[in-house]
């Protein structure tokens, strides 16, 4: 299993944002001045595949969460979220980038188990998926860079 130095903290706001952060399995993240909570399950929430564009250039669209346990994901603070989609008789989510969504299934099949986490405000409004990077082309990855309007997120 390849491991990557950096992961992606997705925060499933009002608007989508991320901020790249190194992989830890457990502890609390800042992230835009939310206090998000370590689920107290490790690092291994179930897998996610990188939902990559059907052409030249490489370029990844978004990503889908498969979580081993619906209730690992506080479905509420997840309605009426633009850039989510939940696709029907599948237990996934679906996080999108960008408009597009024209996503080539061969090429987006990874099953990435090595870190998948799911971080959750006290309140319950705000969620957060960290997610490895390591399935990413180089070119792949610039593309997630590019396309994420990254913040600061920091482990506390």
């Amino acid at each position: 299993m390849k491991h990557s130095s950096e992961s992606v903290a997705l925060l499933l706001a009002s608007k989508l944002q991320a901020a790249f952060v190194s992989p830890q399995e457990s502890g609390a993240l800042i992230f835009e001045g939310v206090h998000l909570i370590d689920q107290g399950i490790g690092g291994f929430m179930g897998f996610h595949d990188w939902l990559r564009k059907r052409s030249l250039p490489k370029q990844v669209l978004g990503v889908r969460f498969w979580p081993h346990e619906t209730s690992y994901l506080p479905m509420e603070a997840l309605k009426d979220r633009h850039y989510i989609s939940f696709p029907p008789n599948e237990k996934c989510v679906e996080i999108w980038f960008g408009p597009s969504r024209n996503f080539e299934k061969g090429m987006s099949g990874d099953q990435s188990f090595y870190l998948n986490r799911v971080l959750i405000s006290a309140d319950k409004t705000h969620v957060a998926l960290v997610l490895d990077l390591s399935d990413l082309s180089p070119e792949e990855l610039v593309s997630v860079q590019d396309t994420l309007d990254a913040k600061v997120a920091v482990w506390a």
